[in-house]
C-alpha cells in the first residue's frame, strides 16, 4: 500500500469534519452510524486516491471493497 500524504491545510480540513461531526453527533441518537460513515468515506477516498489509474484489484479486494 501507498503511503498518503495531505497538505497541512487538507488535515485541518479533516480534523475540523470530524471535530463537528463529533459535536453534531453527541445530539444525534444514531451518532455512531453517522461516525462510522465518516470513516468509511474518508478511508474509501483515500484508497481511491492512492490508485493508479490503470490499476487493477485482485477478486477478495474487489469483494471486501464492494461489501
Amino acid at each position: 500500500m501507498k503511503n498518503i500524504i495531505i497538505s497541512e491545510k487538507q488535515l485541518e480540513t479533516l480534523t475540523n469534519l470530524v471535530k463537528q461531526n463529533v459535536k453534531e453527533d453527541d445530539r444525534q441518537e444514531d451518532s455512531m452510524a453517522k461516525k462510522q460513515l465518516f470513516t468509511i468515506a474518508t478511508l474509501a477516498y483515500k484508497m481511491w486516491e492512492s490508485m493508479d489509474d490503470n490499476e487493477t484489484l485482485e477478486d477478495w479486494e474487489e469483494s471486501k471493497i464492494a461489501q
